[in-house]
This record gives structure tokens, sequence and C-alpha cells, in this order.
């Protein structure tokens, strides 16, 4: 019996890979993404919503199977959000996409929403919750929310009101286009993963309404020389967890003790490369946090990026798992 909600993002590109998950260790899986036609307020591809195994699958394990809905980029989301109509029509499309395959929510990631798009964001999600509910009443709403809250785009306590739960997107401290190599999703420090879930509660979010999202992968960056931190010499590209893992074995294992964050570098017949990326024991400090600070649980972005791996699995087993009950 799981503890804690642990929420798993299937990525559309993964197929069917969901027959190799550990449902026990899942609560809810949500399937990425039905994309947002800003211009229309239709729904842009779907990618295989109506078709794909994992409904069935999920129900079948009884883990709660979820839609994400997705809209990305300020551009796309001032053009959708600030126009009455494309809302309502995007709302419609949602509820009968959800309801159609009998999901069990709605989880929205709309990202660079701008800050003048605040107020129609909140609503928005207000709407969406009042239509599903009315459709499917047991449906829950969900939004992500992002690790600093640069522009101010998102009312934590309106759509908290409105919300069964939020996930904060606890990751890319460190970015492809970072001036220097670092932890992707650094535990403490000035900017880091504690810091952003005590200014969410500060905004008046009970603990309990919040989701950790970890990430199950890194970046590596061309970088001066080896030591950690370096400087970046250009831009960093993702390194999934399966990679990663197979990568540290090779070049050797480093731990970054302030973020609690594994990391190694290695020479290329062009210079240094350096990565920082997520492991168990990065991951075990963030869910023993999540625990002390009695959040709501976890997700994970995404299945599918620890390959064949048990240790991730492993992680969430020990954090989140009480044996026979």
């Amino acid at each position: 019996m799981l503890t804690r909600k642990v929420f798993g993002y299937h990525p559309y590109w993964a197929g069917n890979s969901f027959q190799a998950y550990d449902f026990a260790l899942l609560s809810h899986v949500a399937y990425f993404s039905a994309e947002a036609d800003p211009a229309t307020g239709n729904i842009a591809a779907a990618h295989d919503w109506a078709t794909t195994g994992l409904m069935g699958v999920a129900q079948a394990a009884g883990v709660k199977p979820v839609l994400t809905a997705t809209n990305m980029g300020g551009t796309a989301n001032a053009q959708l959000l600030s126009d009455p109509l494309k809302r309502a029509a995007f709302i419609r499309a949602l509820v009968t996409l959800a309801a159609g395959r009998n999901a069990a929510g709605i989880n929205v990631d709309f990202e660079m929403v701008p800050g003048a798009q605040r107020a129609n964001f909140s609503q928005f999600v207000s709407d969406l919750g009042a239509r599903l509910r009315a459709r499917v009443p047991e449906a829950a709403v969900s939004v992500t929310l992002p690790a600093i809250d640069w522009a101010k785009s998102y009312d934590g306590a309106a759509l908290a009101a409105d919300c069964d739960y939020l996930v904060v997107m606890a990751y890319d401290y460190h970015w492809t286009g970072s001036p220097s190599a670092g932890p992707v999703a650094p535990l403490d420090g000035p900017i880091g993963v504690r810091k952003s879930i005590e200014t969410w509660i500060d905004q008046g979010i009970s603990p309990r309404k919040l989701l950790l999202g970890v990430p199950y992968y890194g970046y590596g960056w061309p970088t001066r020389d080896s030591t950690p931190f370096a400087a970046a010499t250009g831009s960093g590209r993702p390194v999934l967890y399966k990679d990663a893992k197979v990568a540290a074995a090779l070049h050797g294992r480093n731990w970054d003790v302030a973020s609690s964050s594994p990391w190694y570098a290695y020479q290329t017949p062009t210079g240094w490369r350096q990565v920082w990326y997520e492991d168990a024991e990065s991951l075990t400090a963030k869910y023993l946090l999540v625990n002390a600070q009695n959040l709501g649980g976890v997700a994970l972005w995404a299945l599918t990026y620890d390959g064949p791996n048990r240790d991730l699995w492993d992680a969430l087993q020990s954090a989140f798992a009480v044996p026979g009950l």
C-alpha cells in the first residue's frame, strides 16, 4: 500500500512500454499529452489517447489514469487564455476526451504562462473543474507549477481552491542554457527544491495538496574543465537516467554534498563534458523531504527514462510503500 500519491507521467512517445511498469508503486499514471491549438481552442494532437492500452492496464491494476493537457510558451498561452471562447472550446474538447476513456482526471500543464494571464489561467482551471466534475463527479483536476514562478503567473491559493492537487516541477534549476554545469534538481541552496516547496506553501497551499515533481534525467554540458560547476562552453543536452547510470559507472560517479546530487565528467576529442543527473540516492533525499514536510506525494518525469533499471522503483518502494497493507 502506498502512503503518498505517486503520479507517473507516461509520454506518448514511450508507446507500449507501460507493460513493464510496476503499477503497485503508482497511484496515478498521466498520459502526456493532449496538445492545445491556441489559435482555435481545439485539440491539435491527442497522440493515440483514443487507442492506447494504458488505460485498461492501469485500471486493472487499481491505478488512476489521467489525461494531461498541454500548452507551451508565452505566445501560445496568451493566445489561448486571453480568449474566453477558445478557453471554453478547449475545456469542452478535453472533457470529451477524458470522459470518453473513463479517465480519473485531467492534469493541466501550461508552461511559461505570461504574468498578464494569471487571472485567466485561474479562471480556465476553475471552469475546467466545474465542467469535468459535472460530467464525471469523482474526477480530479490538477495543474503543474514551475519550480520558480519568475513572472508571478500562477495564483497558488486560487489554483489550490479549484484543484485536487498541484505538481511542483522541481527541476531545471540548471538547464540547457545555463552558464555553468550544475544540478538539475538541487535539494538545498538559495534556489533549490526545498526553497521551492516552502515558497508555494507560503502562498497558502496545503502541503498535502502538493506533489513534488522529480526528474528521471539530467543535463550534460561542454565545459571548460572537469571541476564541479565548471563554466559551460556551449548548450547542454538532456541525458536520461538509463544512459547516465551507464556513463557514471564508466567515468566515475561523484557526489555534491551541498546539493545532494550526483555528477560525472569525461573528456571527448573536443574537450570536457560534465553531466549532472538524478539517481536513487538523490531522489531518496527528496522523498525524505516529501515525508518530513507531509506533502501529498511525488510526480515522476518521466516513466521509461529509467530504462530497464529497478533502482528508481526500489527508491519509491522504500519511501512510500508499506508491505502487507
